[in-house]
């Protein structure tokens, strides 16, 4: 597994109003696991869907909606 230096990270374009970073990438010598930073504004997001593997979410500070099997939850930092 390699050592990820974050100030080297360049920013993923994405969506409006929804700016990313993928700490790991294809071909940095991770096997089994992705991470990415995201900082979203007002109302920004994905449309629904579905990963074959977990997807882990860590909110630093304001709140997101999440609909996890038809269930819509909101959660803030913290969490």
């Amino acid at each position: 597994m390699p050592i990820i230096d974050h100030n080297d990270t360049d920013e993923t374009p994405w969506r409006p109003n929804y700016k990313r970073w993928d700490i790991t990438k294809k071909g940095d010598g991770t096997t089994s696991s992705s991470m990415s930073l995201s900082l979203l504004g007002t109302g920004a997001g994905t449309p629904l869907h579905v990963h074959e593997t977990d997807e882990l979410i860590v909110v630093l500070n304001g709140e997101l909606e999440m609909v996890i099997d038809s269930e819509t939850y909101n959660v803030g930092a913290s969490h």
